[in-house]
């Protein structure tokens, strides 16, 4: 594939969080936000309350924060 000077100027333009896409979930008073990487959840909120430890949008999760703490079924080929 060729990528002419226009191509990459537009590639220079999008800006991608390191977490990958966010998603946003809300009900009622609820409030959460699940990041692409891992299946994190980034943010959780009870009436405008956290409930647990977040972190910004644009950073990759410190340590185990939102990660999920469940086994993984392996996968075959």
């Amino acid at each position: 594939m060729c990528v002419g000077s226009a191509g990459a100027e537009a590639r220079d333009r999008i800006v991608r969080n390191v977490s990958g896409e966010q998603y946003r979930l809300t009900a009622d008073d609820c409030r959460a936000a699940v990041t692409e990487t891992v299946g994190g959840l980034r943010e959780l909120a009870h009436r405008g309350e956290p409930l647990i430890l977040s972190y910004a949008s644009d950073e990759v999760a410190p340590a185990a924060f939102g990660r999920p703490l469940i086994p993984w079924p392996p996968t075959s080929t």
